[in-house]
This record gives structure tokens, sequence and C-alpha cells, in this order.
């Protein structure tokens, strides 16, 4: 049943994605908000030459409505979806689940590229501490570093949504997938780790049937937990206003406003 399913199902995934038949869909009719919160910790897990970090708890999504927390990120090799009939060298998925065990997978694909950008930092943080093939678990501290998911993401927002299936048996299906439009980078150097300990696991792109691909462009930019902004309402708050710089005639016109409202006011001023 499995098999036939994984092989002959009409929601699996992944997709190849053709821009061109997409529907759009606004931001408020398929909204995304981020909350991802710093970790203090990269937690590792090798699970058959296939690498798992888990995320620590208070991190989530919010779409259409909906809390999905962020349990885990993984990589594939190559990028399982395609847009536009281009993969990448990697994909990164990232698993989220509501407290009814409903699925959202946020997907992320990443060119290999010298490029310095926040996306390559943000990889060579922690694949530089991979386990090696014999370490099943590890644990790297990343205390004070800002260590944050939501910088492995592009930029800008905008997003392909559809349903499909999650990618290994059973490949049960009704799992909401966000593959994000634009790619980040990682460089060489990290890939070549991530490739020594993970295996490649190509899977053949699915029909998508009669399935509707939404397309959104989403002008927020912002994770909704980010550390610095007590900072920067700090600052606004610190800001001090400078009046020395308006024109006189401005200052003289409102003098003349307020005097005219308070002789209003009087009795007689004004004839009945």
């Amino acid at each position: 049943m499995s098999y036939n399913l994984c092989n002959k199902g009409k929601k699996q995934s992944p997709i190849n994605i053709l821009s061109d038949d997409t529907l759009k869909c606004t931001s408020k009719q398929c909204h995304l908000s981020f909350y991802y919160k710093p970790s203090d910790e990269c937690h590792f897990e090798n699970k058959n030459e296939k690498i798992f970090i888990y995320y620590p708890k208070g991190s989530y999504v919010i779409y259409n409505l909906e809390k999905f927390h962020l349990e885990k990120f993984t990589f594939m090799l190559p990028s399982s979806h395609a847009i536009d009939n281009k993969k990448s060298l990697i994909e990164m998925q990232l698993y989220h689940r509501t407290k009814k065990n409903k699925i959202l997978i946020i997907s992320v694909l990443i060119n290999v590229t010298e490029d310095n950008s926040v996306s390559t930092n943000f990889f060579e943080m922690f694949l530089n501490y991979l386990p090696s093939s014999n370490e099943p678990t590890k644990k790297v501290n990343m205390k004070g570093k800002n260590w944050n998911v939501f910088y492995g993401l592009p930029f800008n927002k905008n997003f392909y949504s559809y349903t499909g299936s999650i990618l290994y048996v059973p490949c049960d299906s009704n799992v909401q997938w966000i593959v994000m439009e634009k790619r980040v980078s990682m460089s060489k150097v990290a890939y070549q780790k991530l490739k020594m300990i993970q295996k490649e696991e190509p899977r053949n792109l699915k029909k998508k049937y009669d399935r509707t691909v939404f397309h959104t462009v989403d002008t927020k930019n912002l994770n909704h937990l980010i550390t610095h902004r007590p900072k920067v309402i700090k600052k606004l708050k610190e800001i001090k206003y400078d009046y020395s710089n308006i024109p006189i005639y401005i200052i003289v016109f409102i003098i003349f406003i307020i005097i005219v409202y308070f002789l209003s006011k009087s009795k007689g001023f004004f004839p009945n």
C-alpha cells in the first residue's frame, strides 16, 4: 500500500513548480509569519547518513491562522523540488507541526557559491561541527552567537504553496508545502563537509495532476521575534526632536490660530 502511494499517489512530493502555471494568492489569503528564536544549542542527529538538526521548543510559524511549531530541519542533496525545471545542489527543509499533528514543511533551495551573505554565514556557523559518520548524535554550544534558523531563509519571502506528501515511506499526503521562490547560498567548503557525511538521495519529481500551486508575494521580510527589536525601540525613545529648524512663519501661524481659538471662546468676540 505504501509503495503504491509513494509511486502512484496523486498528491505526492516533490514537484516541478512552473511559475507560469500558478495561481496568485495574496499575503492575506496565504498569510505566513515567522516567529523563530535564536538557539543556544545545535543538536545534530545522524540517521543512516542523513543529518537532522533538532531545534528547541518555542519557534513557530503562523500559516493561515494556524500555529505550526518548528521541530527540526534537514537537507536534501540534490534538491527535491525544482522551480521552472531548475534544481539546486541542496535543499533545506524545515519541519513544522501543529498540536493536532498537521505537518507544514518549508523548503529553501540553496546554491553553492563563494558569495558572502547572511545565509552562508549561518550555514558555516554549524556545518563546521557536523558529527562524524560514527557519531549518532552531537550537541554544539551556540550561546551568545545569535544562531537563528531564520537567517537561513531568503530575505525576499515570496513563496509557492501546495498540498503534497512527506518524502519517505509511508509517503503520507495532506502535507502543506511552502517552497521559497528565492534561493539562498552556501559556501563550497560547507557544501563539501555536508556532502562527506550525508548521502545523496534524489527522488523523482512527481506529477502535479489537478493540484493548484499558489504563488504569494510577501512584502514583510521580518521575523517577529528578532532579538534586537528592544534595542531599536530604546533608541527610538531616546530620540530628541529639534524644533530650531522650523520656519518662523509656521510658528507665527500656529500662534495666530491659538489666539483666534481662545478669543472665539470669549463672550462678545463674534457677534450673533
